[in-house]
Parts: C-alpha cells; sequence; structure tokens
C-alpha cells in the first residue's frame, strides 16, 4: 500500500511498523488461506486455536490481535494538535498530553494512538499490567524501548521514579516533550538497551542502584529482550518485577520463561495469542504467538491466566 511506503520513509522503525499493522489489520486472503491450510494438516495445533482461526474467517484476513475487542478502536473519534513550538503532534491521553514524531502527521498519529489504546485493552494479550501483577507500590518504574512512553506517563503520578530508555531520536524528541512537566522524576536514556555497555548501548545492571525489590522493568524491544536481561543479571537478583514481551521472534516465549525462571522468577504469560507478521524475520508456522510475560520473583505467587479458549 501507498500509505505503508509513506509511513516507512518518514516514520521511526517501530512507528513504521506498529502504521503497518493499523493499515493493514487485516491481512489478504491469501495469508489467511496459508494460515488455513497448514492447521489443516495439523488438527491437533488447529484445536489450539479454534476461537481465534473463526475470527479470522469472520473477518477474511488475519490480523495481530484476533479477538473481538480490537473493534472498539477501529472507528474511535482521535483529536490530534499540533505544539508549534515543538512542531510536534500531540494527544490528550488521560489529562496529559503524549507527544509523536515530528514526521508522524495528523493521520498517522491518530492510527497510532489508537493502536496504543488496543494494545493496552483489559483484554489484549499484549497488557502489561493485570491480574496479580498491579501498577500500585511500585518506586522505580524501567521502561525498556518506550517508543511514545504511554505506559510510562500512565504510571507518572503513581511511581517515585521513571527511567525511560529509548534510542530512536525521533521518539526522543517526543518523550522529552511528554515528560517536560515531570522533569523532576523522569530520567530519559537515549541509548539503546543489551548485554553491553559502551557506544551507544547501555547495560540495564549500570542502573542497578535504582532497583528494589518494588521496581518494576518493561521490555519491548523488538526481539532483543534476551539480550536486555543477559545485560541484567544484577538487576534480576534484586527482585524487581519484570514485563516482557514475547511475540517478536518465534521461540522468544519459551527462551525468555526459561531465563526468568533459572533466576529464580516465577512466570505467567498474558492471555491469549498474537498474530504477529514482520518481514523482517519472515512469518512460519503456528503462527500465533503469546504476547508477554509477567514475572514476580518466586517469593510471590504468579498464578497463570485461563486459556484464551475459556477466556
Amino acid at each position: 500500500m501507498e500509505a505503508v511506503a509513506i509511513a516507512k520513509r518518514v516514520l521511526p522503525e517501530g512507528a513504521y511498523y506498529r502504521i503497518a499493522y493499523s493499515l493493514n489489520r487485516h491481512f489478504h486472503r491469501r495469508k489467511l488461506n496459508q494460515m488455513l491450510e497448514y492447521f489443516h494438516r495439523h488438527p491437533d495445533e488447529e484445536a489450539l486455536y479454534e476461537r481465534e482461526l473463526e475470527r479470522f474467517k469472520e473477518i477474511g484476513g488475519i490480523a495481530v490481535f484476533p479477538y473481538e475487542f480490537t473493534a472498539r478502536y477501529e472507528d474511535m473519534k482521535v483529536d490530534v494538535f499540533l505544539d508549534k513550538k515543538r512542531s510536534l503532534p500531540y494527544v490528550v491521553h488521560n489529562g496529559k498530553r503524549l507527544y509523536f514524531p515530528g514526521r508522524a502527521g495528523e493521520e498517522a498519529t491518530r492510527r497510532l494512538y489508537r493502536d496504543l489504546l488496543t494494545e493496552q485493552d483489559i483484554d489484549s494479550p499484549h497488557r502489561y499490567f493485570r491480574d496479580n501483577f498491579t501498577e500500585d507500590g511500585i518506586d522505580t518504574f524501567f521502561d525498556v524501548g518506550a517508543a511514545e512512553g504511554i505506559v510510562a506517563l500512565d504510571l507518572v503520578d503513581k511511581v517515585d521514579h521513571l527511567v525511560v530508555f529509548e534510542y530512536e531520536p525521533a521518539w526522543v524528541a517526543a518523550l522529552e516533550a511528554t515528560f517536560e512537566p515531570y522533569r523532576e522524576k523522569t530520567t530519559i536514556v537515549a541509548k539503546m538497551v543489551s548485554e553491553t555497555t559502551g557506544g551507544g548501548e547501555v547495560r540495564l545492571d549500570d542502573y542497578s542502584a535504582l532497583v528494589t525489590s518494588k521496581s518494576v522493568v518493561k521490555m519491548d524491544v523488538e526481539g532483543n529482550e534476551m539480550k536486555v536481561l543477559l545485560g541484567a543479571t544484577t538487576v534480576l537478583s534484586k527482585g524487581p518485577g519484570v514485563l516482557c514481551c514475547t511475540y517478536h521472534r518465534q521461540g522468544d516465549a519459551q527462551a525468555l520463561e526459561h531465563y526468568l525462571s533459572s533466576h529464580g522468577y516465577g512466570v505467567s504469560f498474558s492471555n491469549g495469542v498474537m498474530c504477529y507478521f514482520d518481514d523482517r524475520a519472515g512469518w512460519n508456522p503456528p503462527y500465533f504467538r503469546k504476547g508477554l510475560i509477567r514475572a514476580l520473583p518466586s517469593r510471590h505467587e504468579a498464578s497463570p491466566e485461563p486459556s484464551a479458549q475459556n477466556a
């Protein structure tokens, strides 16, 4: 689509993929037929995803979130404003300004914001806080791969300190505008979090002095979550809560679950699955992936959620 090509030219990488999903929310029937053919040959797997496959048949295509809750946002009215001083678009989110990259434009901003609300819907596999993992009692919140920072913004009045990591310059400019009213409690780190420190990279362990058992670390770094954890052994030893995306790469869910469990964490997955299509990594069976892990030190109970079919 022409709109996707335009988005790819003018938006940061993370924003482009969000927009690509929004504009192509229902992929064409060839992809759906490819999926259905696979599951027809694997009936045991097909039974696991009966609800999701029925949803795809209903809409005549595939979507990132194969559930009905997405309809709440498809035609949602979103007012987009322009901060002329900063030349940045913004929306008013829960009474606060949430800024977006300057080149995004009004329609792209509107689509991005709808996608963000979809991701954090109470029924979404991408929702961070739910059930036994609450927003209460957090001292320091580490937002690793913040992008626009909507999750941190929702917490800014509840926590003592925000440490926000983002290396894309366009996102950093938007974050600085969003959190300007909260400078006294927000640290923005314009570097990539990884397993080493040097150049444009930094380890989470470099900030371990700020971590307590009441801290929470959230990670959404386009499939580099394991690299973040490998550079966070001291942080994990202090027992913060961990919210970690698992859908970017096939096999990440199992690998990240094993790693966190080996470090003394009780692990549960978010409810449901995602159908994540990334043309950088391909799109292969079994197509559906778990959205994210919620992990707490073993002194807490990390009770699993019901399966998507029973939700």
